[in-house]
């Protein structure tokens, strides 16, 4: 390899540990969101449980009122059936007495049921209540590692990002740009090299992506510093001796 190759190799050896050490961080990173977003999750599952209770609740009060009032209202009429001095009265007042008797009954088990899903709504939120709690847990424990992973690489990352600061320095501005743009896209590993396919014919390929690469980029490699990538995946090709027949 030529200066700029070799330069861009190094570069490439200090940008794959960087490329480690955040990827450890992300993973960390995305368990806390993850965590996170499930006790949201709860969180809103817990707000609605408390919503269908509320109303149920409100229900159960405004019909135990009307049941109160009816009952009150039998208690009057009851008197009057007392008062009645003609059969014709008295079948009346009996008949809206029993009907109002019979049309309590069925509040009252409206009541009843309502305050059974009230109570199995309740089970179903203190263990929802539950979940969110573990998942908060499991938030904080989450965060405490990433904090660790952050604090116990972070002298590691400084180091390689004042090495990979000296390296780059023998590049030129637009060689660096291009190098970072396809080392982002591929976790740090912007160069690889070509193979051979076959030790009896000229075939090669890139060991990025496995797809076959023409002779004249090979030939190009072996006498010229530049950068030449891959059409396929984009990452920047070199040509080793020590690699080139691996296979």
């Amino acid at each position: 390899m030529g200066e700029i190759l070799d330069a861009l190799h190094r570069l490439q050896s200090v940008e794959v540990k960087l490329a480690k050490i955040r990827q450890a961080g992300e993973a960390k990173s995305r368990r806390v969101e993850l965590h996170g977003r499930h006790a949201r999750q709860f969180e809103e599952k817990l707000e609605q449980l408390k919503g269908v209770i509320r109303d149920h609740q409100i229900r159960i009060d405004a019909l135990t009122l009307e049941m109160t009032t009816r009952e009150e209202t039998t208690v009057k009429q009851r008197v009057e059936l007392s008062k009645a001095k003609t059969n014709k009265q008295y079948s009346a007042i009996l008949e809206v007495i029993n009907t109002t008797k019979a049309d309590n009954a069925k509040l009252e088990s409206t009541i009843l049921e309502l305050m059974e899903s009230v109570q199995r709504l309740n089970e179903e939120a203190a263990q929802v209540e539950n979940e969110k709690k573990e998942q908060i847990d499991r938030v904080a424990t989450a965060e405490r590692a990433l904090a660790a992973q952050a604090e116990e690489t972070d002298p590691e990352r400084r180091r390689l990002e004042s090495e990979r600061d000296k390296h780059a320095q023998h590049l030129s501005p637009e060689a660096l740009a291009t190098f970072q743009r396809v080392a982002q896209r591929h976790d740090g590993e912007a160069m690889v090299p070509v193979v051979k396919l076959n030790p009896r014919r000229e075939e090669y390929a890139c060991s990025g992506c496995n797809m076959k690469t023409t002779l004249e980029v090979v030939n190009a490699l072996q006498s010229h510093d530049s950068m030449l990538f891959c059409p396929i995946c984009g990452r920047i090709l070199y040509y080793d001796d020590a690699v080139v027949s691996r296979r």
